[in-house]
């Protein structure tokens, strides 16, 4: 979750990740994080964020860390011996921000799969994360703009996709919507394609 769009100008709020592995055709959580990230002195959450997330300005310094320990901490989960995947919806967007705020990141060996491209190929518009969790009836799921609720729905509806495509296919391939056009500042290992609605 962010302050709001642009990753040079609005900050982090809070992170969520939960990593996964598979085991005898058991995939389980184990490992969990979710923090809220303390705020720059003078930067406040506009009403709009507060009215989305149900996060004010106080509760977030109150109840957050320092970003730097934040992004220490979420940095912990990606193994430097193993390779990854990570898997987001609207992966592009996150990304923009940890690339700005967390250039450690590009340390770890991970790969990326963007739930939201998959989500746009397999379904008509529209296409929210709470439209995906919609259309596939997942009442467990629920779009908070929270950012632990957000990655519970996401591996629910990523779920679903796994059953409807090859999933491997979608591995550092990013959609993007043709009427807003390329990301200005793409990511070295992704290839992009357009998207129409």
């Amino acid at each position: 979750e962010t302050t709001g769009l642009s990753p040079k100008e609005c900050f982090i709020t809070e992170i969520a990740a939960l990593k996964l592995k598979k085991a005898n055709g058991v995939t389980k959580i184990f490992q969990s994080f979710n923090s809220l990230v303390q705020l720059p002195d003078g930067i406040k959450l506009s009403e709009y964020i507060e009215n989305l997330t149900g996060l004010t300005t106080d509760k977030i310094n109150r109840e957050g860390q320092k970003s730097q320990t934040v992004y220490n901490d979420f940095l912990q989960l990606f193994d430097e011996k193993g390779k990854g995947l990570v898997i987001a919806y609207n992966t592009q967007f996150d990304l923009s921000f940890i690339d700005y705020h967390l250039p450690e990141f590009h340390n770890a060996n991970v790969d990326f799969l963007d739930s939201l491209t998959v989500f746009r190929e397999l379904e008509p518009y529209p296409h929210k994360l709470s439209d995906a969790i919609e259309r596939y009836e997942l009442r467990e799921c629920k779009n908070s703009h929270r950012a632990l609720d957000d990655v519970y729905s996401l591996i629910g509806v990523t779920n679903v996709l796994d059953q409807k495509c090859n999933l491997l296919e979608y591995v550092n391939v990013f959609g993007y919507l043709e009427k807003y056009g390329k990301p200005q500042n793409p990511l070295d290992k992704i290839a992009y394609f357009p998207q129409g609605i």
